[in-house]
């Protein structure tokens, strides 16, 4: 005889399997826990077929599904019949003052990396590379000038230029004292126009210079 077993704790149909006569009794079959000699009903999209109060039922299944809760986090179904009463299947578009925040952090990363390590345009020199770590380098090269085996400068894609003085470097170490002033300045031009963005159009519009140009 057939007989269908289901989860313990969901009811949810796993397989049938053959039952085992009763050692004991003639024509009786031994129905284990957690199965029934019910036939369960066909397969249905959506939902889960499940052994409750003593018949198969059909129980709405959307595990793997994600929703959205009130704060637009993604919420994984795991459960069969899941409440969802309270969540969203698709994301709530963000508050501009969201959209603002996000933007500001961007601008905090923008900041602290262009402040860490960032091209400056020398104007007629090349392009260098800026932060306080550099200024110290420059400030050393023009200490120990006279000493220095190789009078040479290196620029921000790796090669090497050619340093006709000491008056060369000072020019060097002034453009990255100004860079820095510069990104500054940059940084409360950005954070204007963010306060003073209307929608996300306008933020995405915004975007953060690469390159400070200086000219000496």
């Amino acid at each position: 005889m057939k007989i269908y077993n289901y989860d313990g704790a969901s009811g949810e149909y796993i397989g049938q399997s053959e039952a085992q006569k009763s050692p004991l009794e003639e024509n009786v079959y031994l129905i284990p826990a957690n199965a029934t000699d019910k036939q369960p009903l066909a397969s249905k999209n959506g939902f889960a077929v499940c052994f409750k109060e003593g018949a198969w039922q059909y129980i709405k299944d959307e595990r793997g599904k994600t929703y959205y809760d009130a704060n637009n986090n993604e919420v994984k179904i795991t459960k069969l019949d899941q409440d969802t009463s309270a969540l969203s299947e698709t994301p709530k578009e963000p508050s501009i003052e969201q959209l603002r925040e996000a933007k500001t952090a961007e601008l905090a990363a923008w900041t602290h990396s262009m402040g860490d390590s960032c091209k400056i345009n020398l104007k007629d020199f090349g392009v260098i590379n800026g932060g306080y770590r550099y200024l110290l380098n420059v400030e050393a090269m023009i200490d120990t000038f006279d000493s220095l085996e190789i009078r040479a400068f290196r620029m921000y894609d790796n090669s090497m230029k050619k340093i006709n003085g000491q008056e060369e470097l000072k020019r060097i170490k002034k453009a990255i004292q100004i860079g820095g002033q510069k990104l500054h300045t940059l940084k409360w031009q950005y954070e204007l126009k963010i306060s003073k963005a209307k929608d996300k159009k306008e933020l995405d519009a915004i975007t953060f210079a690469d390159t400070i140009e200086v000219a000496l």
